[in-house]
């Protein structure tokens, strides 16, 4: 037994000692770290599961509800053919944000505030589900421009357009849905004067900035750039 007990402790002299690094441990999460973990997973997914949900039913980049509003789009996806509806849908979608936005930035860089109220109104001329609050939002900010009105040359067309479709548009809406003495085409009709208004308002102001620019740039005064007119 002895002869034994020295052979094992002269082998344990003589061999190298075990080094075991770090990096090589594999730690074992334990039960409680593993449902700590998986309540974080199902929490972040419930996150962002109410997320989209909230971007799906207000953002509505996909036009589903064809409900007759006062824009301009149900009427186009009312009557337009499925397979060229993905393609009519970027279009307007993109004629709604991006298409304005670079060339209005180059142009109007250094006046933020009017170019904040042009997008604005553009946006809402031009959006999936329009409504009236978002036509006097924009509509509010027009009185920061009240040294340009001088210059506006279409003001009382513009006038006359929004107070004739503000009283036909609910005119045509009662004669269609519950008279059924109309049809979809009058009231597209009336909601294509009310942007057109809309459009010619925005633009007349576009101009007349540029107008009133020119004139205190040149030292003109506004009496003779009537005259010159």
């Amino acid at each position: 037994y002895n002869d034994e007990q020295k052979k094992v402790t002269k082998y344990a002299k003589d061999s190298e000692p075990l080094h075991i690094k770090k990096a090589d441990l594999i730690e074992i999460p334990t039960v409680f770290n593993l449902s700590m973990y998986t309540h974080r997973v199902e929490l972040f997914v419930i996150l962002l599961d109410s997320r989209l949900e909230f971007f799906e039913r207000n953002i509505r980049f996909y036009h589903t509800d064809l409900q007759p509003n006062i824009g301009l789009f149900w009427y186009f996806f009312t009557e337009m053919f499925e397979h060229f509806r993905t393609l009519f849908l970027y279009t307007f979608q993109m004629n709604a944000t991006v298409l304005y936005l670079f060339p209005l930035t180059i142009k109007l860089h250094k006046k933020p505030l009017l170019l904040a109220t042009i997008l604005t109104a553009l946006i809402t001329i031009f959006r999936s589900y329009p409504c009236i609050g978002d036509v006097a939002l924009y509509m509010a900010l027009f009185p920061l421009w009240k040294s340009s009105a001088k210059f506006m040359a279409n003001n009382f067309i513009v006038f006359c357009f929004l107070l004739i479709t503000s009283a036909l548009g609910p005119m045509v809406w009662y004669l269609w849905i519950y008279c059924n003495s109309a049809n979809a085409n009058f009231y597209f009709g009336t909601t294509l004067a009310f942007a057109s208004a809309q459009i010619f308002l925005v633009t007349d102001l576009l101009f007349a900035s540029n107008k009133r620019e020119f004139c205190l740039r040149e030292g003109l005064s506004v009496i003779t750039k009537i005259a010159l007119e």
